[in-house]
């Protein structure tokens, strides 16, 4: 996260609640949150951020302004950190961007990002196009039945992505690594694709607690 605050001392984010599918049977996913920078980078925190949000905390309109002195060496938001009185952390609600709020309707474009390393995605780019997009019981078609052909979807397009899929390699080990460290490779390897929503699909050895599945809303981010 180096290149976050190379042009300034601080970066502004929207704060989100992380919300997981719970699995039939096992126990409901913590609640977890999450930042969203405008520079695309999705930045987590290392403890239970309530702690410096306070009481008006309304997720996807409240604002974090960070510091360099915030971050952890692994590219985490320190809660403790934040919490010192030297400006490592600003809270503040954003009422221009909640006043501005509009319900989704139209086109919007879908990039769905497989993430492979020292294993796979069982679904391969073909198949996930054709879950996403084409087969009988689509995303794209059921949305747009909900919304009564108000919201439609359609593949994003770009460098190496393929009827609105791409596939990004990384050398790190995937057995056992945290959903959220998976979806940031995915997110980096696609910084520059232009896209609305992006779903992340990570190889079954990720580790993703007790959820099947995790979305934020803010950033329009679902990893699976």
């Amino acid at each position: 996260m180096a290149g976050l605050f190379s042009e300034s001392d601080s970066v502004p984010c929207i704060v989100a609640e992380v919300h997981g599918l719970q699995v039939p049977g096992s126990d409901p996913p913590p609640k977890q949150y999450a930042c969203s920078a405008d520079t695309g980078d999705l930045l987590f925190f290392d403890s239970d951020a309530s702690m410096i949000l306070g009481d008006d905390f309304e997720p996807g309109h409240t604002k974090l302004t960070l510091s360099i002195a915030a971050m952890t060496t692994s590219g985490l938001i320190g809660v403790q950190e934040a919490m010192l009185n030297d400006g490592s952390a600003i809270v503040s609600n954003d009422h221009e961007r909640k006043s501005r709020r509009l319900t989704t309707t139209g086109t919007k474009k879908v990039l769905v990002v497989r993430v492979n390393g020292s294993h796979s995605p069982s679904q391969s780019e073909a198949q996930l196009y054709d879950d996403v997009f084409n087969d009988d019981n689509n995303l794209k078609k059921r949305y747009s039945e909900c919304s009564d052909g108000k919201l439609n979807f359609a593949p994003a397009t770009g460098t190496n992505v393929n009827n609105g899929v791409m596939t990004v390699t990384t050398t790190k080990s995937l057995s056992g690594m945290q959903w959220r460290d998976c979806g940031t490779i995915a997110l980096n390897g696609a910084r520059f694709i232009q896209r609305d929503f992006t779903m992340i699909v990570c190889p079954n050895v990720v580790n993703f607690g007790t959820a099947a599945a995790y979305g934020l809303m803010v950033r329009r981010v679902e990893v699976t």
